[in-house]
């Protein structure tokens, strides 16, 4: 088990796919990590992304989620992700979720926000094992470093859905520049 970080609610910004709401997640069983189809289309507007490394997709039985690799301890590896994207099962590294050179971690916990409530505080911690003092981080802004406000640029990285809904699968990992509108 790990503690569960207060910091988790610094804004990140993260993308998921396939995930129905009211649904709920399959539970893990500790079985072997079902593959994701290859489906490959854009971001509305977006362009491929090769800077943001310690962007990840997070892979459960329902689909795929993005999330961010915020912490690294010896041979574990915490990301940031969304409580909606169910059980993970394997966290992934690379541009390209499904190419062959794309890194696999196998997830050996998780843990949704006590209060999540499939509205509200919709983040969870997912810790992988695999990591090791090379694997990227971006960390979690500290509270006190908050200074995001409406107007505040910000640049959306991720994997997730294309397009309005429903939708198509994005294995790419994309990037767009953005604005708060609301903190």
């Amino acid at each position: 088990n790990f503690a569960f970080l207060a910091v988790c609610s610094a804004t990140l910004l993260i993308g998921c796919s396939d995930h129905s709401p009211g649904v709920p997640p399959e539970p893990m069983d500790g079985e072997g990590v079902e593959e994701v189809g290859q489906v490959s289309a854009p971001i509305i507007n977006g362009q491929l992304d090769n800077t943001h490394d310690a962007v990840v997709a997070v892979l459960s039985n329902n689909g795929s989620c993005s999330g961010t690799i915020i912490h690294v301890s010896g041979s574990y590896g915490y990301v940031l992700s969304a409580a909606h994207c169910g059980a993970p099962k394997q966290v992934v590294m690379g541009t390209d979720y499904n190419s062959l050179g794309a890194k696999k971690f196998q997830v050996v916990d998780y843990l949704k926000h006590p209060q999540y409530n499939k509205v509200m505080l919709d983040f969870m911690m997912v810790k992988f094992v695999g990591a090791d003092s090379s694997t990227p981080v971006i960390p979690a802004m500290p509270p006190g470093s908050d200074k995001l406000v409406a107007g505040t640029a910000v640049t959306h990285v991720g994997f997730g859905k294309a397009g309005p809904a429903p939708g198509s699968n994005n294995t790419k990992r994309r990037q767009i520049a953005g604005t708060l509108f609301d903190v």
